[in-house]
């Protein structure tokens, strides 16, 4: 395991501890209708499809939670320099991809994260928040894309 990915790890286990005010992030439509519209939800999906998810945190700077495609496979990875995403009024505004407060994910002290890795990337990165489980998957291609529960 390199240097960078052991960083990687433990930027995300350094969230331990924490509490998260709110979750922000860029969800991604699950399919597209023959009339062109976009799908958010299907009842058989049970997790969101997001391509990128913010985590804002009580008094820390906001971890930004991201996939990047390293060769061939897709993995999570935390990339806290990008900009905030700018959440519209609108739920749905006709697009592929819907930058939204993400209000089903609880808030409160992450008391437990747990990350996975494999084919050398992080695949998982689970917390515990609570009574909750809050897991997050790599790209939808490979296994599932940071789709939080």
């Amino acid at each position: 395991m390199n240097d960078w990915l052991q960083n990687q790890i433990k930027s995300f286990e350094n969230l331990q501890g924490k509490t998260v005010k709110r979750w922000v992030g860029i969800e991604m439509a699950l399919r597209e209708t023959d009339d062109g519209i976009p799908e958010f939800r299907h009842n058989a999906v049970r997790y969101f499809q997001m391509s990128r998810l913010d985590v804002e945190l009580a008094s820390e700077p906001t971890a930004r939670f991201v996939t990047s495609q390293g060769k061939d496979v897709f993995g999570l990875i935390r990339y806290d320099d990008l900009s905030d995403v700018i959440v519209h009024d609108a739920e749905d505004w006709g697009s592929f991809l819907c930058p939204r407060v993400v209000h089903e994910l609880p808030g409160g002290k992450i008391e437990v994260v747990k990350v996975s890795v494999e084919s050398n990337v992080i695949s998982e990165v689970r917390f515990r928040i609570g009574e909750d489980e809050v897991r997050f998957f790599r790209s939808l291609r490979e296994a599932r894309t940071p789709r939080a529960r």
